[in-house]
């Protein structure tokens, strides 16, 4: 979040960036940033559904918090 905090309204809406495993597409560093946290919560929700079929404990609250 400092990082964030320290990029600033203007570069998150503004700066360009490119990922690595996509040279040629070019999007706004905050669309960067939310794209990688749903890409993060898909795989959180694979865990938990992983989990859950292997008869573990776990509950959305260890999910979501």
């Amino acid at each position: 979040l400092r990082m964030i905090d320290q990029a600033g309204e203007s570069d998150l809406d503004n700066r360009m960036t490119v990922a690595p495993w996509a040279p040629s597409v070019s999007l706004p560093l905050g669309r960067h940033l939310l794209l990688m946290i749903q890409h993060l919560e898909r795989h959180k929700s694979q865990l938990f559904y992983y989990l859950k079929l292997q008869g573990k404990g776990v509950d959305t609250a260890d999910l979501w918090g």
